[in-house]
Order: structure tokens, then C-alpha cells, then sequence
């Protein structure tokens, strides 16, 4: 049995608008431009990877065995099914996590626990005024999309682009830390240049561990201007390498 791998692609038309259910074949027909996500999947990701394996293991080990049942070929699929579970648990909370931090920088509703109180004092403390929130960002020269968080007017650093980025901070003996992760500077470069003015780029780490008012929730990384430069040219790179592992060139079709 063969169980069938996902692939998760994201495509938008040259005015930003969102191509969803769009694969490799519709592109091609309507001059699609894909995510910088897709296109920083091309680098290989040993952590998720083993990650990955790992719930794998664990959903087989823990299905019970009178819902195995004789056939191989279902029960395979069953195990492969129930270890997406976490990812996609994950996935869910951090779309509420992200979209309590739009609230907030918006003025909007959202509602009071651990984690919006500490996003909450970290806007307060850092943000100056807000230029936008979720917003597509287009190159069609290149030949790329994306959406992202927002872009603030930051108290000590200036016009800068933001992209929350939520994750089980790492359990040490002096607190928990955050880990920062290059495929998000790839992204936020990518991004920056997008935007008509020159632009600093921030990760902003939540911890969804964080138990109480003591736990480290948010960390933030303002990347150097060198990383960020340094960044771009290698998405650069990605993409060209993307188009050619796909024969898809977008920017050529426009």
C-alpha cells in the first residue's frame, strides 16, 4: 500500500487575490503565483520530519487493536490519519493565537487569558501605531505572493513587519526558550521586499506552554539587516529553483 502524501500549496492571482483548492496545472492556465511558503517547502526540514515520524510511531503503538482490524491497507490509513491529529491541533491554535493578535492590534474584541495579556502588554509596549494587519502581499516580477501579519510603527526600531510565530517554547532550568527558525527570515524577507519602502523584519515567538504570568510567553528577534538582505537572496535562489523543479516560471507568464 502506497498512503498518499499532502501537499500543502498555496497559489494567488497577480492582483493578491487567494487561489484556493488551484494546483500546478490550473497555475499554469491562469498565470498563478505561488506562496513564499510553497516555495520555501523545496528546503528540507529534518526536524518537522522526525517530528513527524515520531506521532507516526505513536499512533500505531496506541491504536487499540480491536480497531485495526484484518485490513492492512485501512488500518495503515487509519494510523497515518490519527497522527495528523497533533499537527492539526496545533495548526488550529495558532490560527486563534494569530488571530487574537490581529484583534489586539486592532483595538478589536478578544478575549482575556494568559497568552492575549502578555501579546497585549507586548503591543502596548512596543508598538507605536499600526500601518495594516493580514495583508497579501504581491511580486509579480519575481513571481511570488503571501500574506502577512501586519506592519507597525515600532517604538524603537521603526517601520517594521511583523510575523507571530507560535510554538511550545523549549523547557530549560532558567525558563523556556524560543527557538527562531531561518525559513522565517526567508519569509519576512521575501515579504519585505513587497512593500514600496524599506522595512525591518521581526519574529515574534508566543509560547503556548507558558502556565503562568512567570513563564517567558513572548519573545521577540528583530533580524539584522545583513541576515535580512542575506535572506532575500537565498528566497531568490529557492524560487529559481522551485520554478525549474516545477517548469513554471510565473514571472515569465505575466
Amino acid at each position: 500500500m502506497i498512503v498518499a502524501t499532502e501537499q500543502s500549496t498555496h497559489w494567488y492571482k497577480p492582483d493578491g487575490t487567494a487561489a484556493y483548492g488551484s494546483d500546478l496545472r490550473v497555475a499554469r492556465k491562469e498565470n498563478l503565483l505561488p506562496s513564499v511558503t510553497t516555495v520555501t517547502s523545496i528546503l528540507a526540514a529534518p526536524g518537522l520530519e522526525a517530528w513527524k515520524q515520531s506521532q507516526l510511531v505513536l499512533a500505531a503503538l496506541t491504536m487499540p487493536q480491536d480497531e485495526l482490524g484484518d485490513n492492512l491497507d485501512k488500518a495503515a490509513a487509519r494510523i497515518v490519519s490519527d497522527s495528523k491529529q497533533a499537527g492539526k491541533d496545533a495548526a488550529r491554535r495558532g490560527t486563534e493565537i494569530h488571530n487574537d493578535c490581529e484583534a489586539i492590534l486592532r483595538n478589536g474584541k478578544w478575549e482575556r487569558n494568559l497568552i492575549n495579556d502578555a501579546v497585549r502588554r507586548w503591543v502596548v509596549e512596543n508598538v507605536k501605531s499600526v500601518d495594516w494587519c493580514e495583508k497579501t502581499l504581491v511580486d509579480t516580477i519575481i513571481g511570488y505572493a503571501g500574506r502577512a501579519d501586519a506592519l507597525i510603527e515600532h517604538v524603537e526600531h521603526g517601520l517594521v513587519l511583523v510575523d507571530w510565530k507560535s510554538q511550545k517554547f523549549k523547557k530549560q532550568k532558567k525558563g523556556f526558550k524560543p527557538t527562531f527558525y531561518k525559513k522565517w527570515i526567508l519569509q519576512l524577507a521575501a515579504y519585505a521586499e513587497c512593500i514600496s519602502k524599506p522595512v525591518r523584519v521581526m519574529s515574534v515567538a508566543i509560547n503556548t506552554q507558558a502556565k503562568s504570568e512567570s513563564d517567558v510567553i513572548v519573545v521577540d528577534k528583530l533580524w539584522d539587516q545583513e541576515d535580512q538582505d542575506e535572506a532575500y537572496k537565498q528566497f531568490i535562489n529557492l524560487h529559481s529553483l522551485w520554478c525549474w523543479d516545477r517548469n513554471y516560471h510565473p514571472s515569465k507568464e505575466m
